[in-house]
């Protein structure tokens, strides 16, 4: 099966690409290491669907943000929700606040605008914590990471890991 890339948005300054993965091809251009457990993780995605959006600005890729279905190990968010993340920016690009152009527009856009998104960010991520709040992401509990497939599991007693936000109506 051909790799491609398709045009999902396009403005003067920049451009997002969709890349729907293969089974033998998670990403489209790994411009990020990506550890075995996590390869493992995105192949039981696979079987679920998620899309991976590339920013580019000067014709070049400056980053990620990969778009999953809610549901299955997202025990916070339904199978109608989306699940926004991981996202990334190569990091000569940071600062340059790419990931809040990338997020703003993947949330925005007709795909997505109706649906209610969520992120989990660990707690001392504090760039991602400070882009999704800029975005509109607000708070709605903290979770931990559970069991033998990983489920991301809300709680209550404030001994949370992570964070989870919420995106939308």
């Amino acid at each position: 099966m051909k790799r491609e890339l398709c045009s999902f948005i396009k403005k003067d300054d920049f451009e997002i690409l969709e890349y729907t993965p293969t089974i033998f091809h998670l990403f489209y251009d790994r411009i990020e290491y990506i550890s075995f457990q996590r390869k493992i993780r995105f192949l039981f995605e696979y079987f679920r669907g998620y899309k991976v959006y590339y920013l580019l600005a000067n014709h070049t890729i400056v980053g990620y943000c990969v778009v999953s279905k809610g549901g299955g190990r997202y025990a916070f968010a339904s199978c109608n929700d989306i699940v926004v993340g991981p996202y990334y920016i190569i990091p000569k690009f940071r600062g340059k606040h790419y990931s809040e152009i990338l997020l703003s527009e993947l949330l925005n856009c007709d795909k997505y605008s109706k649906l209610t998104a969520y992120v989990w960010i660990r707690k001392n991520n504090i760039p991602s914590l400070k882009c999704s709040e800029k975005v509109g992401f607000c708070v709605n509990g903290e979770a931990n990471i559970v069991g033998l497939l990983r489920k991301i599991k809300i709680v209550y007693d404030g001994s949370g890991e992570y964070y989870v936000f919420k995106y939308g109506k």
